[in-house]
């Protein structure tokens, strides 16, 4: 793995993390008392915690990582307390502790807490000059992926949730747009942007009521700048993203087109995991439109990719449960239309049919 700065110090294992945030410790016991240096030291601190959870040994389980992402979360967020009830910041530092605070709200799902961070951040950022555009950018992107996020959430998602994660994105957009003039064609950091923003704006804009069908629009332009920049695996994505959109809008031959091409990408990348799923989209689909003879052809290939993953039971789910639809829909056509009570079982059957 590449070696990775934090702060100039530079370390190629970073299972470290241990080691580097008690040398930071050590620091502040013999560093020079000035504000700006103890501040800027437990900043760097609180940042190593963070980093820290995006590197967790993949062998703990999941009730131990919890455990750990809890801790690390915690303990960045008291350091980042502790410095804000310091008075007397300047802007940039309490715009740090903030970005700090937001990403930890964010791991730990805590949405209400990370929205209003970020709604600070901005107030922090547009009292500044010269206004730092990039950083507000970046804001409104995480306060549109918030609002995304909790949209999709049984528990806490409210109404307004989509169009919140729309005006946010548009928001984006914006200020992409202004920066755009002041940037290289060629920069491929910001091309990337560009990308990020036109599948977001895609996606929520199906979500929503989209009268002059932008949507679309900005699907096609993701896919084709993902071409451009030589990204399969972004590619892979947009199509995804775009076939869903097609699906939900019950045009059947653009869906499938769309997954097809990503099923081609995911073999040419060897993303088995990903290949798998995405045939699992495609016999969803045909499902849809009752073309069962299309979902058998997919079986063959999945059993092989399941054997591979170690995960045979998801073909015998898939196999059966096609099986079972189609043998339904036999049965329904079998009972004559004199018999509505008889029909209405079989499509209440049908219905309780879940793909995995």
């Amino acid at each position: 793995m590449g070696k990775r700065a934090v702060y100039g110090i530079q370390f190629s294992d970073r299972t470290h993390y241990g080691d580097l945030i008690a040398q930071k410790q050590l620091l502040l016991k013999h560093y020079e008392k000035t504000k700006l240096d103890t501040t800027n030291l437990l900043l760097e601190i609180a940042e190593l915690y963070i980093e820290r959870c995006d590197d967790l040994d993949d062998k703990l389980s999941e009730d131990e990582i919890e455990r750990d992402l809890n801790e690390y979360l915690q303990k960045a967020i008291r350091i980042c307390n502790n410095v804000y009830r310091k008075k007397g910041h300047e802007d940039m530092i309490l715009a740090r502790i903030y970005e700090l605070l937001i990403q930890c709200y964010k791991k730990l799902d805590f949405h209400e807490s990370a929205v209003g961070g970020c709604k600070k951040l901005l107030v922090i950022l547009k009292r500044n000059s010269p206004v730092d555009i990039s950083r507000i950018q970046r804001v409104y992107k995480t306060l549109g992926d918030l609002y995304y996020t909790n949209g999709h959430n049984q528990k806490e998602a409210l109404f307004s949730d989509f169009q919140n994660a729309w005006e946010n994105y548009s928001l984006e957009r914006d200020v992409l747009e202004a920066l755009k003039e002041s940037t290289d064609s060629c920069d491929e950091t910001f091309s990337r942007l560009i990308l990020s923003s036109n599948v977001n704006m895609g996606v929520i804009l199906s979500k929503i009521h989209d009268p002059e069908f932008k949507a679309e629009r900005f699907f096609v332009a993701a896919t084709e700048l993902a071409q451009k920049l030589n990204d399969p695996e972004a590619e892979r994505e947009c199509w995804h993203e775009f076939g869903k959109f097609f699906q939900r809008n019950g045009r059947w031959d653009s869906a499938m087109m769309c997954q097809k091409k990503e099923i081609k990408i995911t073999k040419m990348l060897n993303l088995k995991e990903e290949e798998v799923a995405c045939r699992i989209d495609n016999i969803k689909l045909y499902l849809e439109i009752e073309k069962f003879d299309e979902c058998k052809k997919h079986f063959k290939r999945i059993k092989d990719l399941t054997t591979e993953l170690e995960d045979e039971s998801l073909h015998s789910e898939i196999t059966s449960l096609v099986w079972d639809i189609e043998s339904i829909h036999k049965e329904i056509k079998e009972v004559p239309l004199e018999e509505p009570l008889g029909r209405a079982k079989l499509y209440l059957e049908l219905g309780k049919r879940n793909l995995p």
